[in-house]
C-alpha cells in the first residue's frame, strides 16, 4: 500500500472516532486521533469527548498499552484536526506529541482557532518531527463547517431553506386572492 493510501486510511478513522464527540465537544471541534506503529498496527486511538477536558492526542496516547509505549518512538499519529500549541483549559497537544517522541504527524486541515493557525505544526516541525497536512483535508473540514466557518469568517455557519412552487411562486399570505400582487412569479 502507498503512503498516500495508508494516511487516508487512517484518517478516515480518526474522522470515524472524531464523530463521536458530537454531542458533548461543544464549542471545540470534534477531533479524532489514532497512533500506528511502525508495523502498521493501530496502537493507540482517542477523540475529543468533552470541552474542556483532554483532547484527542491526549485520550490516544493515554490508550497505548504499557507494552506498547517503546513503540511511539516509531510511530505516526494521524490527527483530523492541528494539534493546538496554546495553553487553554487543556494544556497544548503538540508539546504532548513532541514529548512521547513520535516519528511523524499527520494532519488533516489546519486549525483555523487565532490560538493555533499552523503553530501547532510549526512547533512540532521545529522539533524535528516530521509532519503532513492536508489528508482527507475536505472531509476533516467538512466534519467541522461551524467551528471553521466562525473562526474564519467570524460568522456562524448558516443554513437557508428556499421553498417554490413549479410555477416559482413562494408564498401566499393567509387569506389573500390568488390573483393579487402578492401570489405571483418570482
Amino acid at each position: 500500500m502507498k503512503q498516500e493510501e495508508t494516511d487516508e486510511k487512517y484518517m478516515r478513522r480518526c474522522l470515524q472516532l472524531a464523530r463521536n464527540g458530537q454531542l458533548l465537544a461543544k464549542p471545540n471541534p470534534m477531533v479524532g486521533a489514532v497512533i500506528v506503529s511502525k508495523e502498521g498496527r493501530i496502537i493507540g486511538e482517542g477523540y475529543h469527548i468533552r470541552c474542556g477536558e483532554g483532547h484527542a492526542e491526549v485520550n490516544a496516547f493515554a490508550s497505548v498499552r504499557k507494552e506498547n509505549e517503546p513503540l511511539l518512538h516509531e510511530a505516526t499519529i494521524y490527527v483530523s484536526l492541528e494539534p493546538c500549541s496554546h495553553h487553554g483549559k487543556t494544556p497544548p497537544c503538540a508539546d504532548l506529541i513532541i514529548s512521547k517522541g513520535v516519528r511523524r504527524v499527520v494532519c488533516g486541515c489546519i486549525d483555523p482557532f487565532a490560538e493555533v493557525q499552523g503553530r501547532g505544526v510549526k512547533k512540532i516541525r521545529e522539533a524535528g518531527i516530521e509532519v503532513t497536512v492536508g489528508v482527507l483535508e475536505k472531509e476533516c473540514l467538512e466534519l467541522n463547517k461551524r467551528f471553521i466557518t466562525y473562526n474564519t469568517h467570524k460568522r456562524p455557519y448558516v443554513i437557508l431553506k428556499w421553498a417554490q412552487t413549479e410555477s416559482r411562486l413562494t408564498n401566499t399570505p393567509f387569506n389573500t386572492p390568488a390573483d393579487t400582487p402578492f401570489n405571483t412569479p418570482a
